[in-house]
């Protein structure tokens, strides 16, 4: 293993987009199993055993969850809570830290959504920097691209995350800040 966090992603979009960044300092794998809004927390628990022994036998000491929020009826902070309690008591003996961006990581791109609008053609130009935690960020960041380009989730947010600046995005998204803490351990 190249270090010693392994990272699990909840879907192509995230495992995409963290390849894209880190390919060279990670193992990433995707969930296995039942993916999406619906998924209850104990699902995705279980669906997660199977990477976190595969990280595990690679010589991952943590393992970093990185699960999208979206449009779950649970509020933010509960589904972290619930997620991390899970974890903690389901026999999983690897510390895991559960990353949840606040709602996708379409706003983690949004965090330093004005440099990027000077650096990616399919985004519209000199866009503003606001704060955009919490928003639907899939939503806001369709408005931002270009009239002829059709977003594509797994080619443009890898594009994206590759580009964003760490210290802009994390003074602008306390999720990601979160997440950069973690991944800054193991760097």
């Amino acid at each position: 293993m190249r270090n010693n966090l392994g990272i699990i992603v909840g879907g192509q979009k995230d495992f995409a987009a963290l390849k894209a960044r880190f390919s060279n300092d990670f193992e990433i794998l995707k969930l296995d199993g039942p993916r999406g809004h619906g998924v209850t927390p104990a699902e995705i628990v279980s669906a997660a055993r199977k990477q976190v022994a595969i990280l595990t036998a690679l010589g991952a000491s943590e393992i970093l969850v990185l699960i999208d929020c979206e449009t779950r009826n649970a509020s933010y902070n509960h589904y972290l809570k619930e997620l991390t309690l899970l974890f903690r008591t389901t026999g999983i003996r690897e510390p895991v830290s559960i990353v949840i961006p606040n709602k996708s990581i379409e706003n983690w791109f949004l965090a330093d959504i004005e440099y990027l609008s000077k650096k990616k053609a399919f985004l519209k130009g000199n866009l503003k920097q606001k704060n955009y935690e919490g928003k639907n960020g899939l939503t806001v960041l369709k408005k931002f691209i270009q009239k002829n380009i059709t977003y594509n989730e797994v080619i443009h947010g890898a594009q994206m995350f590759k580009l964003i600046r760490f210290s802009v995005a994390k003074a602008n998204s306390r999720s990601f800040s979160v997440f950069l803490d973690v991944i800054n351990r193991h760097l």
